[in-house]
């Protein structure tokens, strides 16, 4: 009995390409044994001079390569073909070409969601707090009514890439529920695992040095804004000795 099923068609996306099977890189001539000059036989693609490559008249150094999400471009010479791991047939299984509207995570799109992550545990680490990042969702009404029926705005709101909430824990690792829609996410959160790193991390800069260090507090309204061109009243400056903490 032979079984065969077709290959599903992209409804999440408008992303062209193709995925390179095993077969096709283990069977399939080699030049250098660089399974990644095989994406020359994908439609789009043109092979021009050495190793320039042109997918879909971009400019060679528009190509992007990335290893298990990991960016691996060769920055001596930026061409799809070359990346830094010097990738052969005995250690990939297979590889997937993009040759048209590439999602962020495949072009060189701005990661909102790796950004976020990063500044987000950054500050939960200094800290040594819980840290809950809310992220805003354009659904399809609010996309339809800014693109207005422009595709071409339409195409740059769907390439953008989405904003994502999630949580942190003190550590800066990422925990519990994670979405990129609209709705519910959660966690459980143990305020207990603030308590230990804060004692081995002082944020104040004070480090138990009473002697050296203070704290003051100015408690008059400042003005938001000066301007130059315009004459203000001035305001007496209350002596900060009067609002000096001595720990």
């Amino acid at each position: 009995m032979v079984e065969a099923s077709a290959d599903p068609l992209n409804t999440v996306n408008a992303t062209l390409g193709n995925v390179v099977e095993r077969q096709t890189i283990t069977t399939l001539p080699l030049n250098g044994r660089n399974p990644l000059n095989l994406i020359v036989l994908e439609p789009g693609v043109t092979q021009r001079s050495g190793t320039t490559i042109n997918v879909n008249g971009m400019r060679a150094q528009a190509g992007n390569v990335t290893i298990d999400g990991i960016e691996a471009n060769e920055a001596s010479n930026p061409t799809p073909t070359n990346n830094v791991f010097r990738v052969n047939p005995d250690n990939v299984e297979e590889f997937k070409v993009t040759t048209s509207n590439p999602t962020p995570e495949e072009g060189k799109n701005y990661d909102n969601r790796s950004a976020n992550r990063i500044r987000a545990a950054a500050h939960a680490f200094e800290a040594k707090c819980f840290v809950v990042v809310v992220g805003s969702c354009l659904d399809q009404t609010a996309r339809d009514w800014v693109a207005n029926g422009d595709r071409a705005a339409a195409s740059v709101l769907d390439a953008a890439p989405t904003s994502e909430s999630f949580f942190v824990d003190p550590t800066g690792m990422v925990f519990g529920d994670a979405t990129t829609n609209e709705g519910l996410v959660f966690a459980t959160i143990n305020l207990r695992h603030c308590i230990e790193p804060k004692r081995f991390h002082d944020v104040a800069a004070g480090y138990n040095r009473f002697d050296l260090f203070d704290f003051r507090v100015r408690r008059e309204r400042l003005r938001p804004a000066h301007f130059d061109d315009v004459a203000e009243e001035t305001s007496e400056i209350v002596d900060l000795s009067e609002t000096r903490l001595v720990s």
